[in-house]
């Protein structure tokens, strides 16, 4: 994960898998900053302020990977509370 992260040039990487019919846990945040690479392993529901959740239920639901290139366009997750406060540039699910 780190090395997907690096290459892609992010900022963090969320590992976030399902647990039975419609829970989700984040198991593993990686963030990249000033001071290198930290990881954090997290056994927790995901909240509205980690992450853009009405795109990760669309991918869920789908079952295809999604990629916004401009999160800050207007698209179908323009209005997701995580993409109107943290206002990400891309996102890969």
């Amino acid at each position: 994960m780190r090395i997907t992260v690096e290459h892609a040039g992010a900022e963090r990487g969320l590992l976030i898998l399902q647990q039975g019919e419609g829970n989700i846990g984040l198991k593993l945040r990686l963030s990249v900053g000033p001071s290198g690479v930290e990881v954090q392993l997290r056994h927790a529901a995901t909240s509205p302020s980690e992450l853009p959740e009405s795109l990760l239920r669309y991918v869920i639901r789908s079952q295809e990977s999604l990629i916004l290139d401009d999160a800050s366009r207007q698209t179908l997750f323009s209005q997701d509370p995580y993409v109107l406060q943290k206002r990400p540039r891309s996102v890969l699910c």
